[in-house]
C-alpha cells in the first residue's frame, strides 16, 4: 500500500470514529465539532484535541467508536487545547 492510500485508510477511519462517537453522544457533527479540535491517528492509537476539558462520558465515547474502528479501546488519548 502506497502512502497516499495508507494515509486516505486512515482518514476515511478518523471519518468513521467521528461519526460513531457523534451516535454515542447523541450530538450532530457540528456540535461535536464546536467541542473537538483535532483527531489524529498515529500507528493505531487516537489522539483526540478537545477545545475545553471534556467529560469521562465523552472520552468513553472516543473509545468504544475507536474499538468499533477495530483497534483497542485503550489507545486512546485525550488532551485539552492549551
Amino acid at each position: 500500500m502506497d502512502v497516499k492510500a495508507r494515509e486516505q485508510w486512515r482518514i476515511e477511519r478518523l471519518e468513521k470514529a467521528f461519526r460513531i462517537a457523534c451516535s454515542i453522544l447523541h450530538l450532530d457533527e457540528a456540535q461535536l465539532r464546536a467541542l473537538v479540535h483535532s483527531t489524529d491517528d498515529r500507528n493505531g492509537t487516537l489522539t483526540v484535541v478537545w477545545n475545553h476539558s471534556n467529560t469521562e462520558a465523552q472520552s468513553i465515547a472516543w473509545s468504544v467508536a475507536w474499538e468499533l474502528c477495530g483497534e483497542h479501546p485503550d489507545k486512546t488519548i485525550h488532551r485539552v487545547l492549551s
